[in-house]
């Protein structure tokens, strides 16, 4: 069962700010695609719906949710990276979560998206980038593979674990920055 993202009850001050940015054609696509985001989820939408209406990959507008959420509107329209692009992990850094051992830990860093209804799927266990997961056991003979992710455990085929592609340890342990999400990365 996917896990519903809740957007925090706009201020009234919010909500005027949201209704004058949207109609706003002067503002960047990229700007005005996140005040749309917010716009579509506080109105009931989904978050696949409104990324799919809003033309963004389904993290991006969750990672706007979970911004609007914690800071409201005051970094919607600054530049991402003032100083610079952080360090995108090199494909050394990267491995298939069939990988990982058991008992071990991984950050989720991609998902492959070249199967719409295998993106669903993961996307409904909780695989999205920056995810923990832990590998609790791996059957023997190209068995699956128990895992927990956002507290609930699976069982992951080995097939559908080679799309998801982690770095070593959790969150707090990535040193190098955030990947590039890529349509057809795999």
């Amino acid at each position: 069962m996917p896990t519903r993202v809740r957007l925090r009850t706009l201020t009234r001050s919010e909500s005027r700010l949201l209704q004058s940015k949207l109609p706003d054609v002067p503002l960047s696509v990229r700007v005005r695609q996140r005040y749309r985001i917010i716009d579509k989820v506080r109105n009931g939408h989904g978050v696949l719906q409104t990324a799919d209406r809003a033309g963004c990959h389904f993290t991006v507008a969750y990672d706007w949710i979970h911004r609007f959420n914690a800071s409201g509107f005051a970094t919607s329209e600054q530049v991402p990276n003032p100083k610079g692009r952080p360090p995108i992990l090199r494909a050394a850094q990267l491995r298939e979560l069939v990988e990982v051992e058991a008992g071990q830990s991984a950050t989720v860093r991609q998902v492959s998206d070249r199967d719409a209804g295998m993106l669903r799927y993961l996307a409904a266990l909780g695989f999205f980038p920056g995810a923990t997961v832990q590998v609790l056991e791996k059957a023997p003979y190209e068995g699956p593979l128990r895992v927990r992710i956002g507290g609930a455990e699976h069982a992951v085929g080995r097939e559908l674990a080679r799309h998801v592609f982690v770095s070593a340890g959790a969150p707090g342990e990535a040193r190098s920055g955030r990947t590039e999400l890529t349509r057809g990365d795999a």
